[in-house]
């Protein structure tokens, strides 16, 4: 199934500000880091390690080495929809 583009507006702005406050709470709370990102995976993110030599999933590379992105069976319309991602 195809993912629309995310707007670059729809991003928040990261300033100076912003990152200090991250690595305060991160030196103050480094366990609270590392249960988060071992326990919970972010939203979209791979399901699997790449695989060489086929393009079933967007991050999956060629027979040549290249990434197969928009190629992939899971980007093209009509395609397979293989699970490429944690959200599918």
């Amino acid at each position: 199934m195809p993912h629309s583009s995310i707007n670059s507006s729809e991003i928040p702005s990261i300033n100076n500000s912003t990152i200090s406050n991250y690595e305060a709470v991160a030196s103050a709370n480094p366990s609270l880091i590392t249960t988060f990102s071992e326990t919970t995976p972010l939203p979209h993110s791979p399901w699997r390690e790449p695989v060489s030599g086929s393009c079933s999933c967007p991050y999956d590379f060629d027979k040549a080495g290249r990434m197969c992105g928009g190629r992939s069976a899971y980007s093209r319309p009509g395609g397979s929809q293989p699970a490429c991602y944690q959200d599918d």
